[in-house]
């Protein structure tokens, strides 16, 4: 039955008639401005953070983490003519510029010769540099004359190549390395028993391995989990009654730190004993991460780990991620809060069973400037624009933006706004960029 449409038979006095034409055109203004309004919004973004000294815990605060150079805590906002304020702000796209707002407190000095740079990659990559890294615990390593196990982080010579031998290991487990590498563990004490295995030692028993820590058999929580730390070959195949022979450990081991998992339809970051889920597949994209290297768990493999809060855009990566600086081909381990440099591909091999996330060096060291300005006669506002070329293609995610000045001061409030102009090759990357979204979209799909 075709639908009645009854405003056919309805006339319109002429008076109506004209107040009805006038309101229908400005709705059709009204739709048209704003379909105009949110393209450019999307093809032309805007992001904004803040941070009030005030209520510094608040959830309203989306500036991350402001803090003196050395890492002390910026108290009240409160900063000495020669210190120096960090702040981050987590932003996902291209932006051509960058306007930060100061406001200070009202009994505050003024901000004399303020500036304010910033510099782009991944939050973990501006981590301090820590010690090397040596080989990982339990990796089994050679030089021309002496056989090595690494055993509580400490490199041991067995006494002869017999002694490994006679405990089990086969010598085509061990790796090749030379005394400029082996450094980079502490010496320890030389293996003369033959009897006893050294701390770290892996063990195979039917389908199952086990690690010795502490005097005890730790059990990995399956092969999987193994693979992720080790190879096959690394493992001493023995019988059941060697499980006899030490106590075995109600905790299990897991996959290595760093690792990508998913469970059900969620994906995690492992790392300590903590699964870490990922909030989202844009986040996942957006940190570097490579889907291809995520293992799907069972809910036994993902049931050893606690549980924490989401992982977004503004958390830096957990520890066991992996750096590979581009142009230098330089790999660093996040660990504790530091980027600590691998020296070589022999201890590399130790750690890296999945795909790096790619940086730029570049990315620590390029800086864009801007002068403070005062915004009225007697405010308590400064001002400044910055320019984000040459930084803003940078791979990563954070900016890190450091204010200095000659004053003491006490700020109230920081705003930070992300900006991308209006312009045509703007528009072309907006495009590329929606065009590129969508490509992954469609495979990913296609893939699940």
């Amino acid at each position: 039955m075709p639908m009645l449409d009854f405003t056919k038979e309805i006339k319109l006095e002429r008076q109506w008639k004209k107040i009805y034409l006038i309101a229908k055109f400005f709705v059709y203004l009204i739709f048209i401005i704003s379909l105009i309004y949110l393209t450019l919004r999307v093809l032309f973004p805007k992001a904004d953070f803040g941070f009030f000294f005030r209520a510094a815990g608040a959830l309203k605060n989306t500036i991350i983490s402001p803090r003196l150079e050395d890492g002390g805590a910026a108290a009240q906002g409160k900063l000495g003519k020669k210190e120096k304020m960090i702040f981050d702000s987590a932003v996902i796209g291209n932006f051509s510029n960058l306007k930060i707002e100061i406001i200070l407190e009202s009994g505050s000095n003024p901000v004399v010769n303020g500036i304010i740079s910033a510099k782009k990659s991944y939050q973990a990559f501006f981590y301090p540099l820590g010690d090397p890294m040596g080989f990982k615990e339990g990796e089994l390593l050679k030089t021309p004359d002496n056989y090595y196990i690494i055993s509580g982080g400490k490199r041991r010579k067995f006494d002869s190549p017999q002694i490994a031998k006679y405990l089990g290991y086969n010598p085509s487990s061990f790796s090749d390395t030379n005394e400029m590498e082996l450094q980079f563990n502490g010496e320890g004490k030389n293996i003369s028993d033959d009897k006893n295995y050294p701390e770290g030692s892996l063990f195979r028993v039917d389908d199952d391995y086990y690690q010795l820590k502490n005097e005890k058999l730790y059990k990995f929580v399956s092969a999987r989990a193994y693979l992720t730390n080790y190879e096959i070959n690394q493992a001493i195949q023995k019988n059941p009654d060697f499980l006899e022979k030490y106590p075995v450990a109600d905790e299990f081991l897991g996959f290595a730190d760093g690792t990508l998992v998913s469970y059900a339809d969620s994906a995690y970051i492992i790392s300590g004993n903590k699964k870490i889920p990922i909030d989202s597949e844009f986040t996942f994209n957006s940190m570097g991460y490579s889907w291809d290297d995520v293992i799907p768990a069972s809910g036994e493999e993902i049931g050893i780990y606690e549980k924490t809060k989401i992982f977004t855009i503004f958390q830096p990566q957990p520890d066991g991620t992996i750096f590979l600086a581009r142009n230098t081909e330089d790999y660093y381990y996040i660990k504790g809060g530091r980027k600590r440099l691998i020296p070589s591909v022999s201890i590399l091999k130790s750690y890296l069973k999945k795909s790096p996330i790619i940086a730029e060096k570049e990315g620590l060291v390029t800086k864009n400037l801007c002068h403070l300005e005062k915004r009225f006669g007697i405010s308590k506002k400064y001002f400044c624009n910055m320019s984000l070329e040459g930084i803003s293609l940078f791979t990563g995610n954070d900016y890190q933006l450091t204010f200095s000045n000659d004053s003491d001061i006490q700020i109230k409030e920081i705003s930070v706004s992300f900006e991308r102009k209006l312009n045509w090759p703007n528009l072309k990357g907006a495009l590329s960029e929606i065009k590129k979204r969508l490509i992954q979209k469609y495979y990913g799909e296609r893939k699940n």
